[in-house]
């Protein structure tokens, strides 16, 4: 794995070869855009910056247009899947959310195929009061790989109700 503060090596730079649909970090991050076709192909091209050594990959960039969030009783990871019951889908495009919980103690479960940047309750669907509003940030664990989804898990339990949540994403900064 390339670690640009633990590399021993020259310098490398990544370039895409269509940046409306996949940019590039400088430590080799990936960042798709949206895109309107189901899925699109990018190559990614990395080389060291003298020029000697090159590589390229095929990126397949695919439509994001759900979200997975539900509340489940369930606290370890390994137990929980992106197909459980209490997950259900909802559109990236909405940006505020209702999410239902049955039953106090339930985590709030998503799973996102983008980073989150941060979640918080609102008040309204109102995006505008939503920023605005005296919401709170919800904190949830760091993000892991599960299911092929970033997956996040409450910090704790949640009282039974409704949660109205804006999640905004890592690339939306």
């Amino acid at each position: 794995m390339f670690n640009p503060r633990d590399w021993h090596f020259t310098e490398l730079t990544f370039k895409s070869s269509d940046e409306n649909i996949l940019t590039v970090g400088k430590d080799g991050t990936l960042y798709a855009k949206d895109i309107a076709d189901p899925e699109e192909e990018v190559t990614v091209t990395v080389e060291d910056i003298d020029r000697n050594v090159s590589c390229e990959f095929r990126v397949i960039v695919k439509y994001l247009d759900t979200i997975l969030m539900g509340f489940d009783p369930t606290e370890n990871l390994q137990d929980m899947s992106s197909e459980n019951e209490s997950i259900k889908p909802y559109s990236v495009k909405k940006g505020t959310y209702v999410v239902h919980n049955p039953e106090n103690g339930y985590y709030l479960w998503i799973f996102s195929q983008r980073k989150i940047h941060y979640i918080k309750s609102t008040e309204d669907d109102n995006e505008l009061a939503a920023e605005l509003s005296s919401g709170f940030r919800v904190p949830m664990t760091n993000c892991v790989i599960k299911d092929g989804y970033f997956c996040y898990r409450s910090v704790a339990p949640i009282l039974a109700d409704d949660m109205r949540i804006k999640i905004k994403f890592e690339n939306e900064i």
